[in-house]
C-alpha cells in the first residue's frame, strides 16, 4: 500500500487542496470588503442574488466534471495511458458545447425573468452585469473539467496550486477595478481568474497525461456514453446539492431585502469556506481512494475512517471559531459591529457542523458511484429548505429563515452519513469501467 499510496500523491494533494480553499477564503474576505466599501452591503447581496439566479441552470448539467474524476482515475495512467486520454478529451470537448448552450440559455431565461429573482430594491445595474456573470459561468464550469482531470491523473496538487495563482490574480484585478468599476470589476476580476485556470490547466493537463494535441477535438461516443451515464446520475444528486445555496440566498433576499441577502452571504461564506478547507483535503483522497477500491480495496475503509473522524472534528472547531470571533469579522467587513451577521453566524454553525458529519460519507458516493443516499439526502434537505422556507420567509423576519437553513443542512448530512457508510465499507461498486482497446 505505501507504495501504491506514494504513486497516487495522497499527502501533496490534501495539502495542496487545504491551501488552495484556504486561499480562497482570503480572497472572499478582501474581495467582499472591497466592494462593501465601495458599493455598501445591498451590493453584495445583488452579485449573490444574480450568480444564484443564473446557477440554477445547472438543472441541466450532465456532470462531466465528476464522471471524468472518477474515470480518468480508475485508469492506470501509466498502462491504460491512451484510455485516460480519451476519457478527457471527450469530457472536455462536450463540456464546452454543453456548457455554452447552458450559459447563453441561463442568458436569456434570466434576462426575460430578471424582476422575478431579484426583490423589488434591486438596483439598475443588474441587467448590465448579467452578460459577465454568464461568462464566469461558462468558464467556471469548464476550467472545472480540466481541473478534476488534473485529479484523475493523482495530480490534484497541481489542481490545488493553480488555484491558488487563479485566485491571487482574481484579487490583484478586485483591488485594482472595483473602486472605480464597482460590481463589474468584480465580474471582470472573475472572468480572468477562471479564464486562467482553463488555459494553464489545460496545459498543465496535456504535460501530466501525454495528450498530444494542442486543443482537445476527439470525442469518442462510446466513452461519451460511460461518461454520461455516469455524470447524468451524479448530476441529479449534485443539482438539487448544488440548488441548496443559490436556493437559500434568494429566499432570504426574497422575503427579507438585499442587505438581509448580503449579511447572510457573508455569514454563509464565513462558515461554508473554512469548511471547504477541510472537506477540501476529503476531495482530494477521492481519486487514491477510488485507484484503491480497485487494486487495494482492504486498504480504503481504514483510511476513509480516518478521513471522517478528522473532518468532522475539524469543522466542528472551525466553526465554534467562526461564532466567537464573528464581532471581529463585523468590524473588518462594516467597520462596526453588525448584531444580524453574528446572529446569523451562530444560527448557520449548527447545520454547517452537523452537515459536515456526513461530509465524507456524501464525497464516498464517487468511489462507489452508489448515489442513492446523496440524491435521498439532497432531496430531503431541499424540500425542507422549499417548504419550510416559503412558509417561514411570508412572515418577514430574516433569523427564522436563516435557522430553517441550517436545519435543512443539518438533515442532508445526517442521511448522507447513514446511507453512503455501509455502501463505501463494503466496496460494492455499482458501474464497472468500461473495457476501452488501447
Amino acid at each position: 500500500m505505501t507504495t501504491l499510496s506514494s504513486q497516487l500523491n495522497i499527502r501533496a494533494n490534501v495539502v495542496f487542496a487545504v491551501i488552495a480553499v484556504v486561499t480562497n477564503i482570503v480572497l472572499v474576505l478582501v474581495s467582499y470588503r472591497v466592494v462593501i466599501a465601495d458599493c455598501g452591503i445591498a451590493a453584495v447581496g445583488l452579485w449573490s442574488a444574480l450568480a444564484s439566479a443564473i446557477s440554477l441552470i445547472r438543472i441541466a448539467d450532465v456532470g462531466l466534471a465528476n464522471a471524468c474524476l472518477r474515470h480518468v482515475a480508475l485508469c492506470d495512467v501509466a498502462q491504460e495511458r491512451q484510455k485516460a486520454r480519451s476519457y478527457l478529451e471527450t469530457a472536455l470537448v462536450t463540456g464546452c458545447v454543453v456548457h455554452a448552450v447552458l450559459a447563453l440559455s441561463g442568458y436569456l431565461l434570466v434576462d426575460a425573468f430578471l424582476w422575478h429573482f431579484l426583490p423589488a430594491d434591486v438596483t439598475p445595474q443588474a441587467p448590465g452585469l448579467l452578460p459577465l456573470v454568464c461568462l464566469v459561468f461558462f468558464l467556471m464550469n469548464v476550467s472545472g473539467i480540466v481541473l478534476s482531470g488534473l485529479q484523475g491523473v493523482h495530480r490534484g496538487y497541481l489542481n490545488s496550486q493553480l488555484t491558488v495563482a487563479g485566485s491571487l490574480v482574481q484579487l490583484a484585478l478586485v483591488i485594482a477595478l472595483v473602486p472605480g468599476q464597482g460590481l463589474t470589476g468584480l465580474a471582470l476580476a472573475q472572468v480572468a481568474q477562471y479564464a486562467f485556470l482553463l488555459s494553464v490547466g489545460w496545459l498543465a493537463l496535456r504535460h501530466a497525461a501525454g495528450i498530444e494535441a494542442l486543443l482537445p477535438i476527439r470525442v469518442s461516443p462510446r466513452l461519451l456514453r460511460d461518461l454520461v451515464g455516469f455524470g447524468v446520475r451524479e448530476q441529479m444528486t449534485s443539482t438539487v446539492n448544488g440548488l441548496f445555496e443559490p436556493l437559500s440566498k434568494l429566499l432570504v433576499g426574497r422575503f427579507c431585502g438585499l442587505e438581509a441577502q448580503g449579511l447572510f452571504e457573508l455569514a454563509f461564506k464565513s462558515l461554508w469556506l473554512p469548511r471547504n478547507a477541510v472537506i477540501g483535503g476529503v476531495t482530494a483522497v477521492v481519486p487514491a481512494l477510488t485507484a484503491l477500491s480497485r487494486h487495494d480495496p482492504d486498504s480504503a475503509p481504514p483510511l476513509y475512517r480516518s478521513l471522517a473522524k478528522t473532518a468532522t472534528s475539524s469543522v466542528a472547531g472551525i466553526s465554534l471559531a467562526g461564532v466567537v470571533l464573528s464581532p471581529v469579522a463585523s468590524w473588518f467587513w462594516f467597520g462596526h459591529f453588525e448584531a444580524r451577521y453574528s446572529l446569523f453566524v451562530l444560527l448557520l454553525a449548527f447545520g454547517v457542523v452537523m452537515n459536515a458529519r456526513g461530509a465524507a460519507a456524501y464525497n464516498m458516493a464517487l468511489v462507489t458511484g452508489n448515489l442513492a443516499g446523496n440524491m435521498l439526502a439532497n432531496a430531503v434537505s431541499l424540500m425542507l429548505l422549499l417548504a419550510g422556507g416559503t412558509a417561514v420567509g411570508s412572515f418577514g423576519a430574516a433569523p427564522p429563515l436563516v435557522l430553517l437553513v441550517s436545519v435543512a443542512m443539518a438533515v442532508g448530512g445526517a442521511i448522507a452519513k447513514h446511507w453512503n457508510e455501509g455502501d463505501f465499507m463494503t466496496l460494492r461498486p455499482a458501474i464497472p469501467l468500461r473495457a476501452v482497446p488501447e
